[in-house]
Formats: C-alpha cells, structure tokens, sequence
C-alpha cells in the first residue's frame, strides 16, 4: 500500500530536483522516498543516543568500569 503526499519545494531545491531527475531518469519519487527514508533513520538513530545519554544522567542506564570491560573482552597485556 502507498500515500499519497504533497509538498512545497523552494524553488531552488526543485531545480536541483529536475536536474537530478533528467540526469539519472530516476522518478522524483524515488529521491523523496530516499531522502525521507535517511532522514527518518538518522532523526530515530539521534533519538536512541538521546534517550541513552537521559537514562545514563539519572542512573537508568547500567555501566561498567573500563577495566571490567577490558578484562571480559580479554583485552588485557
């Protein structure tokens, strides 16, 4: 299934849009839906680290001293 969306792109994005378009003869669909896609997966990816670096500031967030980590990973000299 798909949407339907319309937007408004400034004019000088529109044209970097076309001249993409007539260069590669990829629909403009695909590099809304490309762009869309990247954007939404690093603004999740931001929101993870966010919510970790939240749940490490109030103590939610388990850690482990750099030589306990050293150590389980057997990393020690």
């Amino acid at each position: 299934m798909s949407n339907t969306l319309t937007v408004r792109l400034p004019d000088d994005l529109a044209s970097r849009l076309d001249a993409a378009v007539k260069t590669s003869r990829r629909p403009k669909s695909s590099y809304v839906i490309d762009g869309l896609a990247q954007a939404l997966d690093r603004a999740e990816w931001e929101q993870k680290i966010l919510k970790a670096a939240n749940d490490y500031q109030t103590g939610r967030l388990e850690t482990y001293p750099a030589d306990e980590v050293r150590t389980y990973l057997c990393l020690d000299d």
